[in-house]
């Protein structure tokens, strides 16, 4: 219960003390880009190490903009035959 009051009156400093603050000037393209990390847990905890995400903006109006985003996340799986419950055969030539 202390934590949540130390909490909270650091949030009304930060409140009470903070100066104005001005708006950037609105810009026409914004770009991003970046390294993206997955990890699913259904069960397994399947992690995808390799990632990326684009995206691009653009304001057509002071009120409107248009939005395009991208990504994906890839991880390498090796499957080991022997074990896989298939008969094993030799081939030949």
């Amino acid at each position: 219960m202390r934590s949540l009051g130390v909490v909270f009156l650091a949030i009304l400093i930060i409140l009470t003390t903070s100066g104005r603050v001005r708006a950037a000037a609105p810009s026409t393209l914004d770009v991003a880009g970046g390294y993206s990390y997955s990890y699913i847990t259904n069960g397994e905890g399947a992690s995808y190490p390799a990632g990326w995400f684009a995206s691009v903006g653009g304001h057509l109006t002071p009120v409107f903009a248009i939005v395009g985003e991208g990504g994906a996340a890839y991880r390498t799986e090796s499957i080991n035959f022997s074990n896989a419950g298939l008969p094993s055969r030799e081939l030949s030539t």
